[in-house]
């Protein structure tokens, strides 16, 4: 499929209206849904975007809300797409540390640091190493990686799920990307909208 250089006024002035409604919905917009339909058209590029959202809503059913964000996280780790894998992990610990008042072991800004400057290995150890009372967490993260790694999926529900969640961010970051214009961190969740919650959660974290 070619990309567009351009969008045409119609298309930007719908994307506006879009953004706008994410900002006051959930906190924050998506860098890159310009990106989406330069590449895949606005009927179909939505039609795209929308099945994020439903993969999401799967996941937190699934694993529940702090979970179920990591492991999307992930998929998007593994991608190298800043934005998606920091903004879910991100908000996977806001809603840990909303419930138990603690935090997560998997720091998301550790994850940006080893995103930029190791490798996979060191990303595996790190995740390995930090969730030692995660047991059930650890083993769909490291075998999400196998997956991604070309190991064939086994008849199981948990491998149907990782492989669903490698799809959706396969594509989406082919998008995200490419037009992540290096944007601050947000928690890809109603929860950026909660400002006393993410005060605090930094401020447990030491930074302010």
């Amino acid at each position: 499929m070619s990309r567009r250089e351009r969008l045409n006024l119609g298309e930007r002035l719908v994307l506006r209206a879009i953004n706008g409604f994410s900002k006051l919905t959930y906190g924050y917009d998506a860098p890159f849904l310009e990106e989406i339909v330069k590449v895949y058209g606005m009927r179909e590029g939505f039609k795209r975007a929308s099945s994020i959202e439903e993969i999401i809503d799967r996941f937190e059913t699934k694993l529940g809300e702090r979970d179920g964000h990591i492991v999307l996280g992930y998929a998007s780790l593994w991608n190298g797409c800043e934005f998606c894998s920091l903004g879910h992990i991100y908000a996977g610990n806001l809603a840990h540390f909303r419930d138990t008042g603690e935090l997560f072991p998997l720091d998301e800004q550790v994850l940006r640091a080893k995103l930029r400057e190791g490798d996979d290995a060191e990303i595996l150890e790190y995740t390995a190493a930090s969730l030692p009372e995660h047991s059930r967490l650890r083993e769909l993260l490291l075998r999400q990686f196998e997956l991604k790694s070309g190991a064939a999926p086994g008849d199981n529900e948990d491998d149907e799920l990782l492989a669903a969640s490698i799809a959706a961010y396969d594509w989406l970051n082919h998008c995200s990307i490419y037009g992540d214009p290096g944007v601050p961190l947000v928690a890809l969740s109603p929860l950026q909208k909660q400002r006393t919650l993410r005060r605090l959660y930094n401020k447990a974290r030491g930074r302010g």
